[in-house]
C-alpha cells in the first residue's frame, strides 16, 4: 500500500525520538496569496516608491502592474496554500504574525501583510491534525513588523491559542520526546516572544540548531550584461525598474518565454549558501544520536541582499537550490537525520524526498 503524504508519519515507529525525524518545512508558509497587497502598500509609508512603480508600463506581464510585479518578487514564497502544504507532507511551518494590529494576528513577510492570520493558520492545522492523528506539526511563530513588548506578545498569543489548547503539545521537544507523545499535536517554537505559561508549552527558537544564511550579495560584476535595450520587463527596460531601487543602470536579465523576465546570475554567486546548506546537513547527521536532542533546522530559502532582491527573488533561489535537496539527502544514506529542511515553493515531490529518507515501517 502506497504511503500517503497526508499520513506519512504513521510509518514512524512510536519510539522514534521526535527531533531525529527528517521533516519537510515551508519558509514564510503563508506568503502564497498576495491579493490586495499592492493597495495596502500604496496606503503605507512605502507609498511614494510604489506610486512610481505603479506608473511603469509593464503590459508584457499578463495581469500584473509594475507594483504588483515588485510585490510578487519581494514577498511570494509559496505556491501551495496551507491545506495543500499539509496534504503534500509539510510538517514544519514558519509563520510571522504582527502583534500590533488585531487579535487575529495577521501574518507578515517583512513589510507585506498577507491575507492570512494566525487564527486561520491554527484552525487549518488543528483541523488537519484532528483528521490525521498520526501526524504532528512543528510551528515556528516569529513576531514581525510590530513594536509590542515580548510579554504582551505572549499574552496575545495565548489568547489566540486558547481555542486550540488540546492540540498543543505539553512535552519539551528537547527532552528526547518520542513521536508517540506528540502525535496529533503542534510543537511551538517561539521567537521574540516570552515563553507561554502553564498549561501551554513553547520552546525558544534559539535552542534549535539553525542555518538561515538567507541573504545573497549579488556582486554586480557577476551579472551578465546584455546589449542595450535587449532586456525588458514587458515594455519597460529592466534598468528603469532597478534604478528606482538605487541600482546602477544596466540590463541584467534575459526574457524567457511569454515575456516573463528572469535574472541571470552566475552559479558562483550561490557558493556560500550552497556550502552552508551542505555543512548544516552534515552536522545534523553527525548529531543524530540520542546525545543531541535539539531540532536541526536547515533553511534552503534565500534572497538577494537589500535591493539585490530584484535580481535574486525567493522564486529564483528556489529554482537554484530546491532540485538538489533530494540528491543531497539521498547521498547521505537511508535513515540518517536530515533534520527539518525549510524551503520556498515546496511541492509534494520535494516533501517526499525528505520524509522518505526516514526509517519508515511498511
Amino acid at each position: 500500500m502506497a504511503l500517503s503524504s497526508s499520513r506519512w508519519m504513521a510509518a514512524l515507529a512510536d519510539s522514534t525520538q521526535m527531533t531525529s525525524v527528517s521533516i519537510p518545512g515551508a519558509h514564510d508558509a503563508c506568503c502564497y496569496d498576495l491579493t490586495g497587497v499592492t493597495e495596502q502598500l500604496l496606503k503605507s509609508k512605502w507609498a511614494p516608491l510604489f506610486a512610481v512603480a505603479a506608473a511603469l508600463p509593464l503590459a508584457g506581464i499578463v495581469g500584473l502592474t509594475a507594483a504588483e510585479y515588485v510585490v510578487r518578487v519581494l514577498a511570494q514564497t509559496q505556491a501551495l496554500d496551507l491545506r495543500q502544504q499539509l496534504a503534500a507532507g509539510v510538517r514544519f511551518f514558519d509563520v510571522r504574525p504582527s502583534f500590533g494590529e488585531n487579535r487575529a494576528l495577521p501574518i507578515y513577510h517583512g513589510i507585506v501583510r498577507t491575507r492570512i492570520t494566525l487564527a486561520v493558520v491554527l484552525a487549518e492545522i488543528t483541523k488537519f491534525l484532528d483528521q490525521n492523528r498520526s501526524e504532528y506539526v512543528v510551528l515556528r511563530i516569529k513576531a514581525e513588523n510590530d513594536e509590542v513588548s515580548r510579554y504582551r506578545r505572549m499574552e496575545m498569543l495565548e489568547d489566540c491559542l486558547a481555542p486550540h489548547a488540546n492540540f498543543i503539545s505539553t512535552h519539551n521537544p528537547y527532552a528526547r520526546t518520542p513521536v508517540s507523545a506528540v502525535r496529533g499535536k503542534m510543537i511551538l517554537l517561539v521567537q521574540d516572544i516570552d515563553a507561554l505559561r502553564h498549561p501551554l508549552q513553547s520552546q525558544n527558537w534559539s535552542y534549535a540548531s539553525v542555518q538561515d544564511q538567507y541573504e545573497i550579495n549579488v556582486n554586480e560584476n557577476f551579472i551578465s550584461t546584455l546589449a542595450d535595450g535587449a532586456c525588458r520587463i514587458g515594455t519597460a527596460p529592466i534598468k528603469t525598474v532597478l534604478s528606482l531601487f538605487g541600482k546602477k543602470t544596466g540590463n541584467w536579465c534575459e526574457n524567457v518565454g511569454k515575456n516573463v523576465p528572469k535574472i541571470f546570475v552566475p552559479d558562483k554567486v550561490f557558493n556560500a549558501k550552497r556550502l552552508a546548506i551542505k555543512n548544516h546537513h552534515s552536522l545534523a547527521i553527525a548529531r543524530s544520536d540520542e546525545r543531541f536532542s535539539n531540532f536541526s533546522i536547515n533553511f534552503v530559502s534565500c534572497v538577494g541582499s537589500g535591493s539585490d532582491i530584484l535580481l535574486l527573488s525567493p522564486q529564483l533561489c528556489a529554482d537554484k537550490f530546491n532540485p538538489g535537496i533530494k540528491q543531497l539527502i539521498a547521498g547521505s544514506g537511508n535513515g540518517d537525520r536530515a533534520g527539518i529542511i525549510v524551503m520556498d515553493f515546496i511541492t509534494e515531490d520535494l516533501a517526499k524526498g525528505i520524509y522518505l529518507s526516514n526509517k519508515l515501517t511498511s
